[in-house]
């Protein structure tokens, strides 16, 4: 909770947004604050963070044959956040669900083609 007080789920999706060389130490860290905090999760979501994981994980592998480790290990962080999204999102945030759900459905669901 203090992590989602002090804004700091809002400074990695900043530092998400920018691509820099802090984007993958921002992913580990939204993945670690996400995996069991639901304050965290209601905040995410909340400040857009969907608009940002979702690029991210749509860019990735698009049109690459090999994938090195640092790419592989940025996938399995996004697919984490998402995961924990759908798990730990309290069922009585009903606009919550409904928008994780929609981010599915946009594009003739080639966000669940990514995935699989």
């Amino acid at each position: 909770n203090l992590f989602v007080k002090l804004e700091g789920i809002e400074l990695m999706l900043y530092l998400l947004k920018n691509r820099g060389y802090m984007r993958k130490i921002a992913l580990k860290v939204l993945n670690f604050a996400l995996s069991n905090c639901e304050v965290a999760i209601i905040t995410f979501i909340d400040k857009l963070g969907l608009k940002t994981i979702f690029p991210a994980l749509m860019q990735k592998g698009a049109g690459k044959i090999k994938k090195n480790c640092s790419e592989k290990e940025d996938e399995e962080h996004i697919i984490s956040i998402i995961s924990s999204l759908f798990i730990n999102l309290p069922t009585n945030q009903i606009e919550f669900i409904v928008r994780l759900f929609d981010k599915f459905r946009e594009n003739e669901y080639e966000k669940v083609d990514r995935i699989m």
